[in-house]
């Protein structure tokens, strides 16, 4: 199938043909025309699978056909990371047909964020607790918001976000929602179903697993030592390696710093300019290898990496799959790799009946 078997207009197809976006992928094709004729849905795909581009173009598409100087469309995202990286993709593919995006998260200059405000970008990406602030101050105008997008709905509609999200949308009429994750964590589609109205559930999870898994087993003492032969030998274009804990980061990364394929970390705790920068250097890769916490897990959007390795065990199934997710995108291939001591072995069981996947030792045990 071909985007313009879509209806997505000439303008668009044009600016993804020179991206050398052919084709749309199957959560595309399963959520284009529902979004595009108001339906409320919430789009399960596989991380990776473009969901992105899902939600937002037929909602570009319409605000093409109905040009409005006003902001019209509030995305929201669990992470400033994520937010700032869907926000600047907006602007660098759509800003040539008059689509403007703004990010709005906190820590950032709020004065800034109210005069960029003033002119009107369609479409507004960001934290709920800044985005509130805003609407409360009567910078955003909440009654001339028409599409909601909630990305990684499964993790926004917990606690204070769902809170938040709750009194924000209590400000507005008739809009249209559009949600996505790759998981959806027990209650969460009712909760969502409690608040939207015919919320249909679009599945994409069946879509062909394009990633490859794989363990190797280490002493708990000589993890790090295993992570530097790991990387030696394959030799990564792009890889992600994972941890829990933000000290544990700093500390990885220092003992692996001395490889010659350059190594970046980013944690929940370093300044945010700094995050950008190391998150900036690896995709245009000056750096090679980024040892993060999951902080990262879901808030990494780069399509070309080939390696994923988990230095420690992630704390849930869930967790494992928007980890590897960093790797196997738009229908690229990719591998992940967990690192295990002896008695984590159980988990890998757990991992396979719980996700339905293979996960091997016998490729990277023989090359170490």
């Amino acid at each position: 199938m071909l985007f313009s078997d879509l209806h997505v207009s000439q303008d668009i197809i044009e600016i993804l043909e020179n991206k050398n976006i052919k084709t749309p992928t199957n959560s595309q094709i399963l959520s284009f025309e529902k979004i595009l004729t108001g339906n409320n849905i919430w789009l399960k795909s596989p991380t990776g699978s473009g969901k992105t581009l899902a939600y937002i173009l037929p909602i570009i598409n319409k605000l093409l056909t109905d040009k409005k100087p006003l902001t019209q469309v509030v995305f929201f995202t669990p992470t400033h990371e994520l937010a700032i990286q869907i926000s600047n993709f907006i602007n660098e593919t759509f800003s040539n047909i008059g689509i403007k995006s703004l990010a709005l998260i906190g820590k950032a200059s709020i004065d800034r964020q109210k005069e960029k405000l003033k002119k009107k970008p369609n479409i507004v990406v960001g934290s709920v607790g800044r985005i509130l602030e805003l609407i409360d101050q009567k910078k955003l105008k909440a009654t001339h918001l028409q599409y909601c997008i909630i990305d990684e709905a499964d993790r926004m509609l917990e606690d204070d976000s769902l809170r938040l999200l709750k009194q924000i949308i209590s400000k507005t009429t008739n809009l249209q929602y559009i949600l996505g994750s790759a998981t959806i964590k027990n209650h969460a589609f009712d909760i969502a179903n409690s608040f939207i109205e015919n919320l249909e559930l679009v599945d994409n999870s069946k879509e062909i697993e394009t990633i490859e898994h794989s363990y190797i087993t280490a002493d708990g003492n000589r993890k790090t030592d295993t992570l530097r032969k790991l990387l030696n030998k394959i030799s990564p274009a792009k890889s992600i390696v994972f941890l829990h804990r933000n000290n544990d980061v700093d500390f990885v990364t220092k003992k692996i710093d001395k490889l010659e394929c350059g190594v970046g970390s980013i944690h929940s705790e370093q300044d945010k300019i700094d995050r950008a920068n190391t998150i900036k250097k690896f995709k245009n890769g000056q750096i090679k290898v980024l040892v993060a916490s999951d902080v990262a897990a879901r808030g990494l959007d780069i399509n070309d990496v080939d390696f994923v390795i988990n230095y420690d065990i992630p704390s849930k199934p869930e967790d494992y799959q928007h980890r590897a997710g960093r790797t196997g995108r738009m229908g690229r291939s990719g591998k992940s790799i967990l690192i295990i001591t002896k008695i984590e072995f159980s988990y890998i069981e757990k991992l396979q009946k719980k996700l339905n996947i293979n996960i091997k030792n016998e490729v990277f045990n023989k090359i170490l």
